[in-house]
């Protein structure tokens, strides 16, 4: 069963017409009670190529929570999370981390994901793609292609 014409437009369209190539951007799109304070919501990059990126990630006050090697079990919110793109562009093999001076080295080397959501060290979880389509400038939450 696929929803009708109604239930498709009520889907929450997230806009993200501000995006620009190497930009990410936070929203916090679901309200609950979540993990420890935790809600969940979905960071968008958009590529050289113009294509975007999205993913569901736990967030606390506009910034993302890095896992406990799970997704599941936010652990510590950074606050400089973003892509290393010292050339300006940004490609499915641009590093995402975060960049918060106080976190150990330990954690830098494994808080580190290409665009493409793929753990660089593989001790943590990939990302997870946000389930959505891109339409126009907005992102529909939960609409299949």
């Amino acid at each position: 069963m696929r929803p009708n014409a109604k239930g498709k437009a009520a889907l929450p369209h997230l806009d993200i017409s501000g995006l620009r190539p190497g930009h990410l951007e936070i929203y916090e799109h679901r309200i609950g009670p979540g993990y420890m304070g935790f809600k969940t919501g979905i960071i968008f990059l958009q590529l050289s190529d113009g294509s975007v990126k999205a993913w569901d990630v736990p967030v606390k006050n506009g910034h993302v929570a890095m896992p406990e090697f799970h997704w599941w079990r936010p652990t510590y919110v950074c606050e400089q999370f973003g892509p290393d793109n010292p050339n300006g562009l940004v490609t499915t093999s641009t590093v995402l981390s975060c960049k918060d001076p106080d976190i150990s080295d330990w954690w830098k080397s494994h808080w580190r994901w290409a665009a493409s959501g793929k753990s660089i060290q593989g001790m943590v979880d990939d990302l997870e793609p946000a389930k959505g389509t891109v339409e126009g400038e907005y992102f529909v939450v939960g609409k299949r292609r």
